[in-house]
């Protein structure tokens, strides 16, 4: 585990991100950019961490933040995110997924930062009905996918070309406390803000498509160990490499929260092809990394935080 480091996370009052932030502060001085346009201050206001509420493209705070700190080490999560919101705004999407990521990386060449660890996605390898291992060819499919793939590219640049030990983790399908509901969020905030109000939870598709959900405490194990022990330049999957049909996964959450209304149906999204999504874990399984946390387990422990917080309260 690391200790006695300064850290930079960007993004980190988001959902990951403040996670993150909560595991490596306790043996770390850990210092956050975050614009709060994804994340929320109270994630990580009872944290010891130094905030800063900025854009991670504004170059000139940037450069003055990390000329008078010199991080160890910077864990990038800042992002637009994802999909649906990419394809509502590529410019956007590109613009802060893209250049933020560039900028980040030529600050870091700069100042001389020892380890840079970039956070990209499963939806970069497109639709496959196969087991997801990291050599395979990427198909992104959206603006989203392509701009992760974009920063994996620049990180593996700047690890070959500049000898930077820079690395990605590929997270798939990540979820737990401190992710709040929302119109761009990942399923289970949205189905557990459903089934909070004793409504029929919605499933675009047929319920029969299959996720690889993995709880947020065990992707940030993941993350902060291949920023340890990562070969530069290398991208590692992080996922439970267990498969769930979003109608299992409706029908537990439904359960967990007493809500007895129907589960109803809505067709795909036309960016949505993907059918079966798994991880093949084999490469973060060599570093000592393996997912624990059953999704039953998880789930609880996500409806148990969304109940403890207030909606409209967060900021």
């Amino acid at each position: 585990m690391i200790s006695g480091k300064r850290i930079l996370v960007t993004g980190g009052a988001g959902f990951i991100g403040s996670n993150l932030v909560a595991a490596l502060s306790p043996a770390n001085t850990v210092f956050v950019v975050d614009d709060l346009s994804e994340g929320f201050r109270d994630n990580i206001r009872s944290i010891p961490v130094a905030f800063f509420q900025k854009d991670v493209r504004d170059a000139e705070f940037m450069r003055k933040l990390m000329s008078k700190h010199k991080f160890h080490a910077i864990f990038h999560l800042a992002a637009s995110f994802a999909n649906q919101k990419s394809v509502e705004n590529p410019v956007l999407d590109l613009d802060v997924n893209g250049m933020g990521t560039l900028k980040l990386l030529e600050l870091s060449k700069e100042f001389g930062v020892e380890t840079f660890l970039y956070a990209s996605s499963s939806c970069i390898y497109g639709s496959t009905n196969e087991p997801i291992q990291e050599d395979m060819k990427p198909m992104p499919e959206t603006p989203y996918a392509i701009s992760k793939l974009l920063g994996e590219e620049y990180v593996k640049f700047y690890a070959d070309f500049h000898k930077m030990n820079a690395k990605s983790v590929r997270f798939f399908n990540v979820y737990g406390p401190n992710e709040y509901p929302g119109p761009y969020r990942n399923v289970i905030p949205k189905f557990f803000a459903l089934a909070k109000q004793k409504n029929p939870l919605t499933i675009t598709g047929t319920g029969e498509e299959t996720r690889d959900f993995t709880f947020v405490a065990d992707a940030v194990e993941g993350t902060i160990l291949v920023s340890e022990k990562g070969k530069p330049g290398e991208a590692y999957n992080i996922g439970s490499g267990l498969e769930t049909k979003i109608i299992d996964l409706a029908k537990s959450v439904n359960e967990m929260a007493g809500n007895h209304n129907n589960i109803q149906f809505t067709p795909r999204r036309d960016w949505d092809h993907i059918s079966r999504r798994l991880a093949d874990n084999r490469k973060a399984s060599e570093l000592g990394w393996t997912a624990k946390t059953p999704l039953k387990e998880g789930l609880r422990k996500t409806f148990e935080w969304l109940e403890s917080v207030k909606a409209g309260e967060q900021k």
